[in-house]
């Protein structure tokens, strides 16, 4: 019987508005990058790939927040390589993705966890971030109402690493069937849960519900909301 469903942050609860094109490009401009909306967008998605805490699908390096730090500095070097002042770029966008103002809730989470609690089953947080997430749960409601917030940098080691999930079933004391994960990560917040031994749900939002071409994966349990998602796992 599932006690606690974890929920992923980033794209799965929140989102930052304005963008994060928006938002670099206005740093940007302060500290003497002329790189537009668009190059910035581009060169995010590279930057963040090749400086991932962990490549998809494989057991990584640990983390910390120390490391998740370093790791975003060379994110904004990258994505404003023109800046005169990288550093002051990077502590600007640092303190701004820090505050919860600059971030939205999805319309779904109230409703979803609401069902939760009328079920009597705990919500909690797990994602990879850093350690600005506690902070911002606390300003985010419900969010302040998980009985736990987890990130890569707390724990050492992030998704897809078995040992994240590992240490979460450890300090929430439960076993791997007790929990259940949902997010909008195919491999990151479903399969690899799914191989820790516990339940998943793969937020889709964009609902295309097209057949995924893994011969070697069975079809993913997959809603296109917050709330159908609690509902599939209240059916577990």
């Amino acid at each position: 019987m599932i006690r606690v469903v974890l929920f992923d942050a980033v794209g799965t609860l929140f989102y930052p508005v304005p963008g994060v094109a928006e938002v670099y490009r206005a740093a940007g401009r302060r500290f003497g990058s002329n790189r537009t909306e668009a190059e910035i967008r581009q060169r995010f998605e590279r930057a963040l790939e090749r400086q991932a805490v962990v490549p998809t699908s494989a057991v990584g390096v640990p983390t910390s927040a120390e490391g998740e730090r370093a790791r975003w500095r060379r994110i904004v070097a990258e994505v404003l390589d023109d800046a005169t002042d990288a550093e002051a770029a990077f502590e600007a966008l640092w303190e701004h993705f820090a505050r919860p103002a600059h971030w939205r809730l999805f319309d779904d989470v109230e409703p979803a966890w609401a069902r939760l609690r009328r079920q009597g089953l705990a919500a909690a947080i797990a994602s990879n971030f850093d350690d600005r997430l506690e902070a911002l749960c606390r300003g985010l409601p419900p969010l302040p109402d998980a009985v736990a917030v987890f990130h890569s940098a707390g724990i050492g080691y992030a998704k897809p690493d078995p040992r994240f999930y590992d240490e979460v079933a450890r300090r929430l004391a439960l076993s791997p069937e007790q929990l259940a994960l949902v997010g909008d990560h195919l491999q990151h917040d479903y399969h690899a849960a799914r191989v820790a031994g516990w339940h998943a749900v793969w937020l889709d939002r964009r609902a295309t519900r097209e057949p995924l071409a893994d011969p070697d994966q069975p079809p993913p349990i997959r809603a296109a909301s917050l709330v159908e998602a609690v509902e599939l796992l209240l059916g577990c």
